[in-house]
């Protein structure tokens, strides 16, 4: 669990990134903290109430490769800006613009789907080619069922909605601390 200083921080490294990245201005990023050093997965998800769809990005990794400062700042450029589901963010949308990050603890394999907690757990399903990963609030948002879940995330993957099933496919899950720039604990 993050302190509330380094929440903010992180979420300013991450609107920063993005306004730099558009003005082409100098970065004033705020400082890295020693907890800021941990190695941990993170995404970034850019959303904006003005639009339909709302969601504007959603990118991160996965694995803990790198510090978290570091990792939010790759992840909020890319969401911003390379997710190929969206029109790259513009200078006029990014005061509309929320960010939300979620840490990832790191995944563990699970032998079925009763194992999921629908609301706690993201998943990752992953197959010889294929990988779909959802986050944990994605089911909530949505009040989608464990079956629903997995489907999605199945999706996602470029499978069949029911491939979750298979005994080819691997299912995973983690947790994530999820927070935004309202201050909320999601």
């Amino acid at each position: 669990m993050l302190s509330v200083t380094s929440r903010e921080a992180l979420l300013s490294l991450a609107r920063e990134r993005i306004r730099s990245s558009i003005s082409g201005d100098d970065p004033s990023y705020p400082p890295r903290t020693h907890d800021l050093e941990a190695k941990a997965g993170a995404f970034v998800t850019l959303t904006n109430p003005h639009r339909y769809p709302n969601l504007r990005g959603c990118i991160g990794r996965v694995e803990a490769r790198e510090p978290i400062y570091d990792t939010v700042h790759y992840a909020a450029y890319q969401s911003a800006f390379c997710d190929p589901r969206f029109d790259p963010i513009q200078p006029d949308e990014l005061p509309s613009v929320l960010i939300e990050i979620s840490l990832l603890l790191p995944p563990r394999a699970i032998e079925g789907a009763e194992q999921i907690e629908v609301g706690t757990h993201g998943i990752i399903v992953r197959s010889e080619t294929h990988r779909g990963i959802l986050l944990p609030q994605v089911a909530t948002e949505r009040n989608w069922s464990r079956d629903e879940f997995l489907a999605a995330a199945c999706k996602k993957a470029g499978l069949h909605p029911d491939a979750w099933a298979s005994e080819s496919v691997r299912l995973f899950v983690f947790e994530a601390e999820v927070f935004d720039e309202s201050g909320e604990r999601i």
